[in-house]
């Protein structure tokens, strides 16, 4: 075996019906929110946020609630 997912039986039917996923065009309207159409790399800003880490906080806010309790 190679590792790779094997995707032959995926219309298996004792793992039900295909879950139906629209496919919608990337445009700005349809990305916002959830991201931008860049065409120009080098002049484009990127905007880099970290997910939340365990065990520390995620703002200042929280920060704060927890030295005050």
């Amino acid at each position: 075996m190679s590792g790779y997912a094997d995707h032959s039986d995926a219309l298996d039917p004792k793992y039900g019906d295909p879950f139906p996923v629209p496919i919608v065009m990337a445009t700005e309207e349809t990305l916002k929110g959830y991201g931008t159409i860049v065409t120009n790399f080098d002049e484009t800003k990127v905007e880099i946020t970290p997910w939340p880490v365990k065990g520390k906080p995620f703002s200042r806010i929280f920060m704060l609630q927890n030295l005050l309790y």
